[in-house]
């Protein structure tokens, strides 16, 4: 018994001193190996993405800025030739006596100077009137084509394509016509009153006619062929 105690005792040793200790030699540095050889790529690693992390967010920040609008603005601002919207100025001929406009007649009221005043004013107020129809049409034509399909979704595009380019040209000939009321502006007076006028008309007509478009909108099926859009009023 006193032998199989000593057996005992030393099995324990063994297992819990002298297995742990061989099992250590043997192993050696490996792990420490394998510990040092991951950190260090894993630290490489996270070096390397966070490095790319940072030049891609600072491609984030500028893609963000990137717009058409930014960069015809920076075009614009960089080219010498659209830097400076060109002016056209009136040369005289070796002959011209006068370089600037004159009212002819003694009366200013029965002057050509102001029947040109009245008529383009009349004329911006009509011009405003053919923008205001064709955006309102856009909005009828554009909300009614997400609906169509077929040839019928054709026809409103072209519709669309016609009335956009109405309301540009209407657009383009209002401002030549304030163009010219500005520079009459500076030889007679009273176009802003008769510009005030031909508005203040321009604007009642088309409510007139909103109410009535309502009213035939509440009662008529919509049809391509029923909308009308007047490009001259």
């Amino acid at each position: 018994m006193l032998a199989l105690s000593a057996v005992n005792g030393h099995h324990q040793h063994y297992y819990t001193n002298d297995l742990p200790h061989i099992m250590e030699q043997m192993d050696g540095d490996v792990y420490d190996d394998l510990r040092g050889h991951f950190t260090l790529l894993c630290g490489t690693e996270m070096g390397t993405c966070l490095r790319t992390h940072k030049q891609f967010s600072t491609i984030w920040d500028s893609v963000a800025k990137v717009t058409r609008e930014r960069n015809v603005l920076q075009f614009l601002q960089e080219s010498v030739s659209f830097s400076k919207t060109p002016e056209f100025t009136f040369q005289p001929a070796p002959g011209d006596k006068v370089s600037t406009l004159q009212e002819l007649s003694a009366s200013e009221a029965d002057g050509c100077l102001v029947r040109e005043a009245k008529k383009w004013a009349t004329k911006a107020a009509k011009d405003y009137k053919i923008i205001t129809h064709g955006e309102r049409a856009l909005q009828t034509l554009e909300s009614r084509l997400k609906l169509l399909s077929g040839d019928t979704c054709l026809s409103v595009e072209q519709k669309i394509a016609e009335v956009q380019d109405s309301v540009r040209k209407a657009k383009l000939s209002r401002l030549k016509a304030e163009a010219r009321l500005a520079l009459l502006s500076d030889c007679i007076t009273g176009i802003e009153q008769w510009l005030h006028n031909a508005m203040t008309q321009a604007e009642e007509e088309l409510e007139r006619e909103r109410r009535l478009s309502e009213q035939r909108k509440s009662t008529e099926d919509f049809s391509v062929c029923k909308l009308t859009y007047t490009k001259s009023i």
